[in-house]
């Protein structure tokens, strides 16, 4: 194979003509390969190249040797060098998060800032062949679905909030040789007479990746596949297809089924499950903070929440909650409420309230002949009855009532079973106020004498 040409074809994918480049250079071989077929192409293409490196500081004196080395080779062929350096693991100590998340999320926010710095659009990375079949076969491992085992993506584009960083900056992430393999890039540096830098902890099996590359695929190559790592980017290729013909989908469907933050049950249901975890994967991204946290066990249980109409735990003090035909993730408040969602008012509010997909309003009225006290969509308490803070609230097992007109106590679920009322409750502090927002109670009823009112109204936001 001439690697050259190979590569040389391919980068119409990646780059066009006139474009400004970060090249993302270690010193290993994959990146040096990288720096030069870049460097062959560079005034063909009129492309502005610029090489950074990061010094993740990990390895001492040889991290500093990596650096040193990168600079060299940049001033060799005339590509303008930068470098930044960072205390990994005290960072991975500090932030509680594992030294390849410290050292990724350090990586590529120096590569972002380069980019800034120059006006450059584009990140070239050296991922290979190689690469991506060890990322296919880790993510097989650890459950991933379509979309995790489409392996490492050709092109992507990255912000700076992916990575902890303040500005708004974007770019593209291209990888011009992820169908090159790694044996190829070895042979070709040789045949050049390229020199490169060897990091020493990729042949200590101490992270998965490492184990999986210098111990699994071996063995399964010797014993059952001489063509794995072939096989396993056919897989990814395979799945890449898939996976983007259902995201276009997905994307559609999203449209269809999930309004003002909210899921329609009804049009939720009737979708195909490969469909609905997709919706719900792109939804809960939308209200988690940490995607890493989105399982495959989280998204099947908010989908059967949906699907069912019950409620269930989220990560990040997050709660799928179902009203109706609708669906939310909405936030638990930690309190004594044994985890149920609430909105908790000191006093009558004087702006609308937001809570379970309806907006509430709070108004303090004097009672006066001809007032309609049966207007559908809102309450009248007696004022003076009322105990506050406002609640609120989804009911609770336990809860018990004083439907207006009654003496004595019901169960409230029977209530709403028997209504087929929304599960909303508003509660004072000692009582519910109004059940179901159909039944208020019979304790803070408007009598003749009554002077001062609270109205309440709800109305259905989506």
């Amino acid at each position: 194979m001439d690697l050259k040409r190979a590569f040389k074809i391919g980068l119409h994918n990646y780059i066009t003509p006139g474009d400004s480049v970060i090249i993302g250079l270690s010193g290993g071989p994959d990146s040096v390969c990288l720096l030069h077929l870049l460097n062959c192409v560079k005034k063909e293409m009129n492309l502005r190249l610029y090489s950074a490196h990061f010094n993740h500081m990990l390895r001492g004196a040889e991290s500093d040797r990596d650096e040193r080395f990168c600079e060299k080779i940049s001033q060799e062929l005339g590509i303008s060098f930068m470098s930044a350096a960072q205390d990994i693991k005290k960072i991975s100590a500090k932030r509680k998060c594992g030294i390849e998340k410290a050292a990724r999320d350090g990586r590529y926010a120096f590569f972002l800032k380069c980019a800034q710095r120059t006006g450059a659009k584009k990140i070239a990375l050296a991922h290979n062949q190689d690469d991506n079949a060890e990322t296919v076969l880790m993510r097989l491992m650890q459950g991933s679905g379509s979309e995790g085992l489409s392996g490492i993506p050709a092109t992507r584009k990255i912000s700076g909030a992916e990575f902890g960083m303040r500005d708004s900056v974007q770019a593209i992430l291209v990888r011009p040789m992820i169908g090159i393999q790694k044996k190829e890039i070895l042979s070709w540096l040789k045949k050049e007479n390229i020199g490169f830098v060897v990091d020493r902890t990729n042949r200590e099996s101490v992270y998965l990746r490492n184990r999986i590359r210098n111990k699994l695929i071996p063995t399964i190559e010797k014993e059952y596949n001489p063509s794995f790592k072939s096989a396993l980017t056919a897989v990814a290729s395979i799945l890449t297809a898939e996976n983007n013909y259902i995201s276009q989908n997905a994307q559609k469907a999203r449209k269809k089924v999930v309004y003002n933050g909210h899921i329609i049950r009804a049009a939720y249901r009737i979708l195909p499950q490969a469909l609905r975890y997709r919706v719900m994967r792109t939804y809960l991204a939308g209200k988690l903070q940490g995607t890493r946290k989105m399982t495959f066990e989280t998204i099947v249980a908010a989908d059967e929440a949906a699907v069912n109409g019950y409620s269930c735990n989220l990560p990040e003090d997050r709660r799928m909650v179902c009203c109706g035909e609708y669906a939310a993730v909405e936030a638990v408040k930690k309190s004594g409420n044994k985890g149920v969602p609430v909105v908790t008012m000191r006093r009558i509010p004087d702006r609308t309230v937001n809570f379970s997909g309806y907006d509430f309003t709070f108004t303090r009225v004097t009672q006066k002949q001809g007032l309609d006290l049966k207007c559908n969509g809102s309450a009248y308490f007696n004022l003076a009855r009322v105990k506050f803070p406002l609640t609120l609230r989804l009911k609770q097992p336990g809860d018990r009532f004083v439907p207006y007109g009654m003496s004595r106590p019901v169960k409230l679920k029977k209530f709403l079973n028997a209504t087929g009322a929304p599960a909303i409750i508003l509660a004072d502090r000692e009582k519910i106020l109004w059940a179901g927002l159909c039944r208020i109670d019979d304790r803070v009823k408007v009598l003749d004498g009554t002077k001062t009112l609270l109205l309440v109204s709800a109305k259905r936001v989506f």
